[in-house]
């Protein structure tokens, strides 16, 4: 048994990030629509992924080359990894972010990192926001106080230089906590288990779901962080993502009371292909009583290839979802989706040995998640019961 670990989102292709524009919705990726597909959303589907720049623009693009040659492991990229100053740094830090933004499992890592400094006055601040939507009275206001408390040289104040600020989604209003996941929190595991359903203790030995991945009709991104706004990076009802027959779903029962998904999300699969390299979305939705399904929060991760993938033993892979904060109330359920992509905010994994920058080829994959036993896959998180206190139930606007 081979472990992947999920040090690679950056390994699935950021084509929409590197190349700009509007991911195509859900309807226009579904049922192969995508070969009528033209403009930007027709160089999302482009083969081969390396001349993607000129089909949209019309010429080539030097850096996003560059990135399609180099994995974010390639020692080619070294001299811009300032990662280990994260750890060295001795002055103050205020990292502000949103719940719908792609940086935010980054800026979670860098938190971490800097919390466990001696002496470390640092501060994480968490909105409702996408990437552009940052609401700036908060931002302003958190940047004053910071400023007043260390710049200005006053009295440090605990609660603001050395806690989590973050705002309770789906609209719940901020809570303050020196910690996150905060005490009183319950660390969970949910099961995936036969039935499609999530189960609280190991099943036995419950066999695997498999499914068919298509890359000429990849599993597209739905609601999910990006430089987008509303509609597009912001949480939307999942039920066609959900319909499709490469979306793997298991959902637990409805809550009796109400509870608060807390800390940082992280899953671990057990899974084989049929191919030497896959991709592994993992989601978590929110299933209101009427049947909809809202994301709150995902994470995809590569594996690159290697010969154990077909092999006949299960390869574990650790998806990492970041952080959350999400209330749940009573009658709601809770969802995870397991498939093998998010394009084309994730470019799709085209299979095969090829680089998937200059491969003309796709080839379809069966994906095999494994059940139970000494291969239980599995979600691992924090649950607070009960009503979590907010500061206010008042929303936060997006600007």
């Amino acid at each position: 048994m081979k472990k992947i670990d999920d040090d690679h989102r950056a390994a699935a292709e950021r084509t929409m990030g590197r190349l700009g524009g509007h991911a195509p919705s859900i309807e226009e990726l579904h049922d192969g629509e995508a070969a009528s597909l033209t403009g930007g959303a027709a160089a999302f589907n482009h083969l081969p992924l390396q001349d993607a720049d000129i089909a949209l623009g019309g010429a080539l693009i030097p850096f996003y080359r560059e990135r399609l040659r180099h994995d974010g492991d390639d020692p080619h990229w070294a001299p811009l990894d300032f990662g280990h100053l994260r750890s060295e740094l001795d002055v103050p830090i205020l990292l502000v972010g949103g719940w719908y933004d792609y940086h935010r499992r980054y800026m979670w890592q860098d938190y971490q990192v800097a919390r466990a400094r001696p002496d470390a006055h640092t501060r994480l601040v968490i909105g409702p926001w996408y990437h552009t939507g940052l609401d700036r009275r908060v931002v302003n206001e958190e940047t004053r106080r910071w400023f007043d408390d260390h710049a200005d040289r006053k009295e440090v104040r605990p609660e603001s230089s050395a806690s989590v600020r973050l705002y309770l989604t789906p609209d719940r209003g901020w809570s303050e906590t020196p910690q996150w996941p905060p005490k009183g929190s319950t660390p969970t595991t949910l099961y995936l288990g036969p039935g499609q359903r999530i189960t609280s203790s190991e099943p036995g030995n419950a066999g695997a779901d498999t499914y068919l991945y298509d890359p000429g009709d990849p599993t597209p991104s739905v609601g999910i962080a990006s430089f987008g706004g509303p509609g597009t990076s912001t949480p939307v009802d999942n039920r066609a993502l959900e319909a499709r027959a490469d979306v793997l779903t298991y959902t637990a029962e409805p809550f009796v009371d109400a509870v608060t998904l807390v800390g940082a999300v992280r899953a671990r699969l057990f899974v084989n292909s049929t191919e030497p390299t896959a991709d592994f979305f993992v989601r978590i939705t929110d299933v209101h009583p009427d049947g909809s399904s809202f994301n709150v929060v995902d994470g995809i991760t590569r594996i690159p290839h290697t010969d154990e993938l077909p092999g006949p033993e299960p390869v574990e892979v650790e998806v990492d979802l970041g952080p959350v904060a999400h209330r749940m109330d009573p009658g709601h359920a809770l969802r995870i989706q397991v498939s093998s992509g998010a394009h084309p905010m994730y470019s799709r994994n085209p299979g095969g040995t090829e680089p998937p920058a200059t491969t003309m080829r796709l080839i379809p994959a069966t994906q095999t998640v494994h059940l139970g036993g000494n291969h239980a896959s599995k979600v691992l998180l924090d649950l607070y019961a009960g009503e979590f206190r907010t500061n206010s139930n008042a929303k936060a606007s997006q600007e």
